[in-house]
């Protein structure tokens, strides 16, 4: 007897779930006699695969900012990593660790290994610095790439 109800209530929500999903699908399409404007439905694609063909590209830069700051810093990273149009062969991660005593705490890790690690303050040149760190990071990359040429590649980091 316990278990109708919760059939009766699973059905109910299922057959919602349905009629919210057809009335979404008929949401998104042009109503019947007229057309899409198929100019727009192109650039709205290839605005939502941007994203996507960086990734295909080799690696993308994620963002674990947690403050304001630290975001202004991600975006100001960003925009000079983009200028220099270098690619990534895996992901870039920027965390930041927020401290009120001094200030936060970001670091650059590419393939679990630290790139680079410094104090942010809010009151720095926020701009500057993230411009500073991307060069930084884009010829420390280069120095591992060689790095990486002139090293064994039977034997892994891990198993030295």
């Amino acid at each position: 007897m316990g278990q109708r109800p919760i059939l009766t209530r699973l059905k109910n929500i299922s057959s919602a779930a349905c009629i919210l999903f057809i009335a979404t699908l008929l949401a998104g399409t042009p109503a019947f006699g007229q057309e899409a404007d198929e100019g727009l439905l192109i650039e709205e694609m290839f605005e939502q695969d941007k994203f996507l063909d960086e990734a295909a590209e080799g690696g993308i830069i994620v963002n674990q900012t947690m403050t304001s700051t630290g975001f202004r810093f991600y975006q100001n990273f960003l925009d000079c990593w983009r200028e220099q149009k270098r690619s990534l062969d895996g992901n870039l991660v920027i965390y930041e660790r927020p401290s009120a005593r001094w200030g936060d705490l970001v670091w650059i890790e590419y393939k679990q290994k630290i790139l680079l690690r410094f104090f942010l303050n809010s009151r720095s040149d926020i701009k500057s610095t993230g411009e500073n760190a991307a060069r930084y990071v884009a010829d420390r990359l280069l120095d591992l790439e060689i790095e990486r040429m002139f090293t064994d590649q039977d034997i892994d980091t891990d198993e030295l």
